[in-house]
């Protein structure tokens, strides 16, 4: 049932950024490439952006139950909560990162939207064994 509702709202989250990406930019005066190119560039940005709140919110997690201590990036933190045996998923956690990572610096490494609907799921069984979903 989860798996369903995450593919239903992946495909409407889908179809919502295209469409209003294309209004905009129709607004703007500017065409979209539309299609394979669009279907490239927005589940790859909306892949960066949701590691970025994962890695905010292991960050928060980190603040909340350990106050005192810092790490400075998304490595660390996955490595201080694995250490600690907190996560139910660190070597998951550690692919969805490296992608990002690729993604952020090789304009070859794209997401698709199975990625993304991949890293929904893995974000919310991770948050949901750690309490905060």
């Amino acid at each position: 049932m989860v798996a369903n509702s995450i593919s239903s709202g992946i495909a409407k989250l889908q179809r919502a950024v295209q469409g209003r990406a294309v209004a905009r930019a129709a607004r703007a005066g500017v065409t979209l490439p539309v299609g394979d190119t669009l279907d490239t560039l927005l589940p790859t940005a909306i892949y960066i952006a949701l590691v970025s709140i994962v890695d905010e919110s292991l960050e928060e997690i980190i603040d909340t139950k350990h106050p005192g201590t810092e790490h400075k990036n998304l490595h660390a933190r996955i490595e201080f909560l694995a250490s600690r045996n907190e996560l139910r998923g660190p070597r998951r956690l550690h692919a969805i990162r490296e992608k990002r990572n690729s993604m952020a610096h090789d304009s070859d490494s794209i997401a698709s939207w199975s990625d993304v609907e991949d890293l929904f799921r893995a974000t919310q069984e991770e948050l949901r064994h750690l309490g905060v979903v």
